[in-house]
């Protein structure tokens, strides 16, 4: 089911994620780390990551800047097949 999420404020957000069955916090626990280490995120393994975890991508997995010009962080929208 394609779907979307993103911050368009310009403080930090959290969200509760609530997924059954278990597994799918596997892949968010591993795509913040491939993002959050040092340089730009290396795309063949964020594509190989996806790839582990049965996950399609639709939109870029990129920061955005709001009409606001805050920087956000990179709206997930993605389809478990």
């Amino acid at each position: 089911m394609p779907h979307a999420f993103s911050n368009p404020g310009a403080q930090p957000a959290r969200m509760l994620f609530l997924v059954s069955p278990a597994g799918y916090e596997t892949y968010l626990q591993e795509v913040t780390d491939l993002r959050n280490a040092p340089g730009h995120p290396d795309h063949a393994e964020i594509t190989a990551l996806r790839l582990r975890h049965d996950i399609r991508q639709l939109t870029p997995l990129t920061a955005t800047t709001t009409d606001r010009g805050s920087t956000t962080a990179p709206a997930h929208s993605g389809a478990r097949t």
